[in-house]
């Protein structure tokens, strides 16, 4: 019984270190998902105007430069896109190698606890259930 104690006490020192890191991983996918609505909304508002002032737009032939501001502002978009992506990839990836991580030293832990006859294989694979 000591030994699941021991070993449920290594498990359970990992939880903080995720909990946190899944904590920093919502907040920054929030916040990516909140600058990317602003500049959505940006590039539709010029679009919008352009559309309802569509006389003005027209007398003063300024459709190429009502065009080439929508366009600067898909690609800052699109930037803005890649980036994020870049973003979210590291943070599941770091998540993942996290996890991973705390199951192989859980794991060996657990094995070294059998190699030294202080608990059988079924022992640790309770615990770690």
């Amino acid at each position: 019984m000591a030994t699941n104690w021991k070993l449920a006490l290594i498990v359970s020192s990992f939880l903080p270190v995720v909990l946190l890191e899944g904590y920093a991983e919502m907040n920054l996918v929030s916040a990516t998902f909140k600058a990317a609505k602003e500049r959505y909304e940006e590039a539709g508002s010029i679009a919008n105007d352009a559309i309802s002032n569509i006389r003005t737009v027209a007398s003063l032939c300024a459709q190429s430069k009502m065009v080439e501001i929508y366009e600067r502002k898909c690609l800052a978009l699109k930037a803005h896109g890649i980036r994020q992506g870049i973003t979210r990839a590291m943070g599941y990836g770091l998540s993942t190698m996290l996890v991973n991580c705390f199951h192989g030293a859980c794991f060996f832990f657990g094995a070294q606890l059998v190699y030294h006859g202080r608990a059988t294989i079924d022992q640790v694979f309770t615990v770690s259930k």
